[in-house]
C-alpha cells in the first residue's frame, strides 16, 4: 500500500500595514474637492433641454411661450413658402430643435430629420 502525504496549507505571510502620509491624503482629498466643485458648476452652466411636443406643452411652466413661439415659426415659414413649391404641390414635414436662452435670444437651431 502506498503511503498518502498530506501537505497542510502554508500560511500568506503577512504584508506590513500600508503607511500613510496624512499631510498628502490631505493635499489629494483638497484637489478631489476642488475638482468635483468645478465639474458641478459647469454642470449647472450647462443649458437646459426642454423636449416640447403636444403633450409637454399642457404641463409646462412655459408651455405657453413655447406653443406660442413655435406657431410663430409655423406662420413665417408658411409666410416665405416659395411659390413654386406651393404650385408644384410640394409639402413635407421639418423638424428643427431650438435652443434658447433664458433671456428669450436664439441660441441655436438645428434641422432634424423628418
Amino acid at each position: 500500500q502506498r503511503e498518502k502525504t498530506k501537505t497542510e496549507p502554508q500560511p500568506e505571510p503577512v504584508k506590513p500595514a500600508p503607511t500613510f502620509d496624512s499631510s498628502q491624503l490631505s493635499d489629494q482629498i483638497s484637489s478631489l474637492e476642488a475638482k468635483l466643485a468645478n465639474e458641478q458648476q459647469l454642470y449647472a452652466k450647462r443649458p437646459r433641454i426642454y423636449r416640447l411636443n403636444a403633450a409637454s406643452t399642457m404641463r409646462d411652466k412655459g408651455a405657453w411661450y413655447k406653443d406660442e413661439w413655435r406657431k410663430k415659426v409655423e406662420r413665417i415659414g408658411n409666410l416665405n413658402y416659395p411659390d413654386e413649391a406651393r404650385r408644384q404641390q410640394i409639402y413635407g414635414n421639418l423638424r428643427l430643435l431650438v435652443s434658447i436662452n433664458r433671456d428669450g435670444t436664439l441660441y441655436e437651431v438645428q434641422q432634424r430629420l423628418a
